[in-house]
């Protein structure tokens, strides 16, 4: 499987996800971001960096923004900044991502480019566990899914109790590790 933007925090879950589940994986770099977080897979022999996609049957999952000519596949491209460029591509739209290494500060986390406090967050009905998601993930591009949860009108409702909870494990990382979370702008 190949990961574009590897190296983005939604992408380091994804890889992780996939590592866990004994997929190989090919990682293409976004330039933008730093690859710190590529270095917990630095010994893993089932991931390796690539600069392009030379095998286009496998599946190929691509996170956030990508200006390169991609063939077409078995795509699935997450949050698209731009639908056109992707007519022959699996869209999959997630409203509202959080997890641990997303870019944020003591008081929340930024969801794109807004702001969202943590108290916010905690009422946020389409908020979704980046782990979560990236569990939901596995199934659909293998097939395995009976039903696209990602075209669902209002596809994730996470009880409050466990969302707040997830946030409080979020926060918690973050405390431990607050200062590897230096991120660029998105």
């Amino acid at each position: 499987m190949f990961v574009i933007n590897c190296n983005h925090w939604i992408g380091y879950h994804v890889i992780n996800e996939l590592l866990e589940n004994d997929y190989p994986v090919k990682g293409i770099v976004q330039p933008d971001y730093p690859d710190d977080l590529l270095m917990f897979f630095g010994r893993n022999s089932s991931f390796s960096i690539t600069d392009s996609i030379a095998d286009s049957t496998k599946p190929v999952i691509i996170i956030g923004k990508y200006n390169e000519k991609i063939p077409e596949g078995n795509i699935y491209w997450i949050n698209p900044p731009e639908l056109e460029k992707a007519p022959h591509m699996n869209i999959i739209r997630v409203p509202m991502l959080f997890g641990e290494w997303m870019p944020m500060n003591e008081n929340g986390c930024y969801i794109g480019k807004e702001f969202i406090s943590f108290q916010k967050l905690k009422k946020e009905e389409n908020a979704l566990y980046v782990k979560e998601f990236a569990k939901m993930l596995l199934p659909f591009i293998q097939g395995k899914s009976k039903e696209n949860l990602f075209q669902k009108e209002e596809p994730f409702r996470i009880a409050p109790s466990k969302l707040e909870k997830q946030i409080e494990n979020v926060i918690k990382h973050y405390q431990l590790f607050k200062s590897f979370y230096i991120y660029p702008k998105e």
